[in-house]
This record gives structure tokens, C-alpha cells and sequence, in this order.
């Protein structure tokens, strides 16, 4: 009876043991598919975002070398990009917090902090640092607004993705620097207003 209740003893533990292994492998699997769906994510939807910032990046590297007609582009194609995230977001339901802190982010790269600098290097008057200091107040202000917003298929105030065609359209249609301080003090009201707009994309 002894020895009969040893291999009882024995397969119980080798049962428990074959338990344990079985959970331990669940929580690994578990664990790495987290992983995976983090991972997912960010390469098909995110990183068309993050293209956003990095156009916006070249552009304000092309301002600081001069090549201000490549600034320009750049800021348009970020344009693209940024239409281009939200568009296949909803497509795939990709739709996160996540995604949108990311996007507010690319945008005053690109929309905000890119038109200052192409702003700023055209001008040869510092006086031009306070509306370009208030037009990138009223972006973040307006990224912000976005983000807490509960409001669906509108916007309130000006999209700051505006701003990456608006600057560009004034430099290429040859418009006197000095109209650019009024550009930059319009569109930082325009950002901040309770105006509803409606989506059309």
C-alpha cells in the first residue's frame, strides 16, 4: 500500500508539474502576442505618422539650408501623410488614444513648428518671432483642443494641418514677406476659434 501510494504521490506531482509548464507557456504566448499586436499597429498605421514628422523634419531642415522651394513640398507631402494615417486608421480600425497623441505630435512638427521656421528664415526682421511665437501657441492650444474634443465629423477652429498647404501656397504665389506676419497672426485666431467645421475627408 506504501509503495502504491508513492507512485499516486508521484503522478500528482507530474500532473502538477505538466500544469504549471502549461500555464507558464500560456502567459509567454500571451506576453508575446501583446507584443506582436503592439508591434502591428505602429508599423502599418503608426508609421505613416511618424512620415508626417519626418517630412516636417526635412522641411525644417531645408529652411535652415536655404532650399526653401524643397520646404515647401516637404510640408505638403506631410500634408498627404497626415490624410493619409487617418484615412487608413479608420479603414483598418485602427482608431487609438495611441494613435492620436501620435498624430497631435507630427502635426506641430509639421504644421506648426515647420511654417515658423520657413517664416522665420525668410524674414530678416526678428520683430517676426512674436506672431510666429503665438502661432505656435495657438497650434499646440488647438492640438489640445482636438484631443479632449467629444465632437464627431467636425472640427472646432482651423485644422492646423492648414497651415502645411496655407505657407506653402503664400511663398509660391510670391507674396511680399511682410504679409506673412499677418498670415501667421490670422491663422493662429483662426486655430483658436469656437467656429464649428465640418469634415469633409
Amino acid at each position: 500500500m506504501a509503495e502504491e501510494e508513492q507512485k499516486k504521490r508521484r503522478i500528482r506531482k507530474g500532473i502538477a508539474k505538466v500544469k504549471s509548464g502549461i500555464g507558464k507557456a500560456r502567459i509567454r504566448i500571451g506576453n508575446a502576442r501583446r507584443k506582436v499586436q503592439l508591434i502591428k499597429p505602429i508599423l502599418l498605421v503608426d508609421g505613416i505618422t511618424l512620415s508626417n514628422a519626418m517630412f516636417g523634419l526635412l522641411s525644417i531642415f531645408a529652411s535652415v539650408k536655404g532650399y526653401i522651394p524643397q520646404a515647401c513640398i516637404f510640408m505638403i507631402i506631410a500634408v498627404v501623410m497626415d490624410f493619409l494615417d487617418g484615412k487608413i486608421a479608420r479603414r483598418l480600425g485602427r482608431t487609438t488614444e495611441l494613435g492620436k497623441e501620435l498624430d497631435s505630435l507630427a502635426d506641430i512638427v509639421s504644421f506648426g513648428a515647420a511654417p515658423a521656421v520657413l517664416g522665420f528664415v525668410l524674414s530678416k526682421d526678428p520683430i517676426i518671432i512674436i506672431p510666429l511665437l503665438i502661432f505656435i501657441s495657438c497650434g499646440i492650444i488647438r492640438l489640445a483642443k482636438f484631443n479632449v474634443q467629444l465632437v464627431k465629423g467636425a472640427y472646432f477652429g482651423m485644422p492646423i494641418t492648414m497651415n502645411g498647404l496655407i505657407f506653402p501656397l503664400i511663398y509660391f504665389s510670391g507674396v511680399p514677406i511682410f504679409y506673412w506676419y499677418f498670415a501667421y497672426f490670422a491663422s493662429a485666431v483662426l486655430m483658436v476659434s469656437p467656429f464649428k467645421l465640418k469634415k469633409v475627408i
